[in-house]
């Protein structure tokens, strides 16, 4: 998720049919959803999981920490400028023009070639990534993901299936797959929105949770509380709480039964280390965290890195040290922009998808 704050939604171009999204997880291949989300802020918003351990966590489950700056406190940006799919990632620079990285191992949907022109935001999942303009209008490219293009948008986020746009006057309105819960949108007024591969998440006007869709990992049953940002991966989601503090749910949580089972891709990434946290991004099986200090710390599957050899541990839990302003997660790896704007990626580099162009500047 990010911060739209200033934008408009309205008209829609929806798309016919949807194609379904597959594509590597690491070196070897496998079939996943791919890529996660960033903390969207409400007010603002965003339009895609680490764990501290705990009783009956796996063995795999952890937290790993990057070193962090020079102990000052840093300032989140205001877009979210960052966005990661499962073989490619894309960024906005300070000029405003997305660079796109990756190579299209299993899926070639030119989902690392993006338009031409100035953006602020963005958003992807899979093999699609969605930008949205300062005008309000927003584009998608690569794989189909129910809605590709709009205008007078406050916000866009894209997942597994579906596509969820916030309107000018708040409201929300999701585009997918006919007759699955995750493109149900609630009525009354949204400030923030997260999609993950087949559920969708809220925050409202008085700062609560909303999630709907697929009930299978729990992401429906979100936790009480008022919360400030909203990152939602394929099968969990975690939340800023007002204070600061991280609340996660769904799949790899305490109470996750999937635990018992040594093959799944449930790593705790849904059990968020104490304290406080400024940015947030949820990929497939981890979670990652922004500090007040600039550090960034994980949690989930990827804590440990081993090529990628066991699904999921490609070291995409194990952050670069230094000061970050903004982190994304995807499946196998996760990226972050420094706080002099450039940007590194950590985990799984299969395709070039952690290697980012070294000119690359946010700011």
């Amino acid at each position: 998720m990010s911060v739209f704050g200033k934008r408009r939604t309205r008209h829609l171009a929806s798309a016919a049919g949807l194609a379904l999204f597959c594509s590597a997880c690491g070196p070897s291949g496998g079939s996943t959803p791919g890529g996660g989300g960033g903390a969207g802020d409400a007010g603002a918003a965003t339009g895609g999981s680490g764990d501290q351990g705990g009783a009956g966590a796996p063995p795999s489950a952890g937290t790993s920490a990057g070193g962090g700056g020079d102990g000052a406190t840093v300032a989140p940006l205001a877009f979210r400028q960052l966005a990661l799919g499962t073989e490619h990632g894309c960024g906005v620079n300070a000029s405003g023009e997305l660079q796109c990285w990756g190579d299209h191992l299993v899926n070639d949907f030119s989902q690392a070639t993006p338009p031409a022109g100035s953006f602020e935001e963005l958003s992807a999942q899979g093999s699609t990534t969605c930008a949205l303009r300062a005008t309000g209008a927003f584009e998608c490219w690569g794989e189909l993901a129910g809605v590709m293009s709009g205008t007078q948008t406050k916000q866009v986020s894209v997942g597994g299936r579906h596509t969820c746009v916030i309107e000018i006057d708040g409201s929300l309105i999701c585009n997918g797959p006919a007759g699955r819960p995750q493109v149900v949108a609630p009525s009354g007024t949204v400030t923030a929105v997260g999609t993950g591969w087949e559920s969708t998440c809220a925050i409202d006007e008085a700062q609560t949770l909303t999630c709907w869709g697929a009930p299978d990992w729990g992401i429906v049953d979100v936790p009480p509380g008022k919360f400030t940002k909203l990152a939602v991966g394929a099968r969990h989601a975690c939340a800023l709480s007002i204070d600061g503090t991280v609340a996660c749910w769904g799949a790899g949580g305490p109470n996750d039964p999937n635990f018992s089972e040594p093959f799944s891709d449930y790593y705790g990434q849904a059990i968020p280390p104490d304290g406080e946290f400024i940015d947030l991004a949820a990929g497939e099986g981890h979670t990652c965290g922004v500090r007040p200090n600039g550090s960034v710390e994980c949690w989930g599957a990827g804590t440990r890195d081993d090529a990628c050899a066991a699904e999921f541990e490609c070291g995409q839990a194990k952050p670069a040290a230094g000061a970050f302003v903004q982190v994304a997660a995807s499946t196998s790896n996760s990226c972050g922009i420094r706080d002099d704007g450039s940007l590194v990626c950590w985990g799984s580099n299969t395709g070039n998808r952690s290697t980012p162009p070294a000119d690359f500047r946010a700011f």
